[in-house]
């Protein structure tokens, strides 16, 4: 969502757009374990991905299913569009450092994502964070090939 859509803390807007999306819900207290969004500071008019993690399930469950129906909302003057899932936003930032989470797999070495967008694992016996291909090459021991693979295509199997 474009950032000027966000007026007031940022659990608010959230639960005030939850409450537009699915209406089911105005007469429950909307409990959020957790919201943040990112990139945390943004230019003015650029793309903004918001998670956030409710704390009941069965309002996460419809909240999604009146997203669903209604594929994209109008909310506050912006067109938002709900996912359960990362944004592909997200998905295409995670596929730039596919060369490091592929040579961190072959090598046994365990890594989990972080936000806002980071690479965390550890790499001989200290924990690193990266965010760019190039901050994973400078690494002593890393090998400086990373980048030179050409990357797999990600593509998507149609039902038949």
């Amino acid at each position: 969502m474009p950032t000027p859509a966000v007026t007031g803390s940022l659990e608010d807007f959230v639960v005030r757009l939850f409450l537009h999306v699915a209406p089911a819900l105005k007469d429950q207290t909307i409990i959020l374990d957790r919201t943040q969004s990112w990139p945390p500071a943004c230019s003015l008019g650029q793309a903004q991905d918001i998670m956030t993690c409710l704390h009941y399930f069965r309002q996460r469950e419809i909240i999604m299913a009146a997203a669903r129906d209604q594929n994209a909302t109008e909310f506050e003057g912006q067109r938002i569009g709900l996912f359960q899932d990362l944004s592909m936003l997200m998905l295409q930032r995670r596929r730039t450092l596919w060369p490091v989470t592929d040579f961190l797999r072959e090598k046994g070495i365990r890594y989990k994502w972080g936000q806002p967008f980071r690479l965390h694992f550890v790499w001989q016996n200290e924990t690193r964070s990266i965010c760019t291909l190039e901050e994973a090459q400078g690494l002593k021991g890393m090998p400086p090939s990373l980048g030179d693979q050409p990357q797999q295509s990600v593509t998507q199997e149609q039902p038949p």
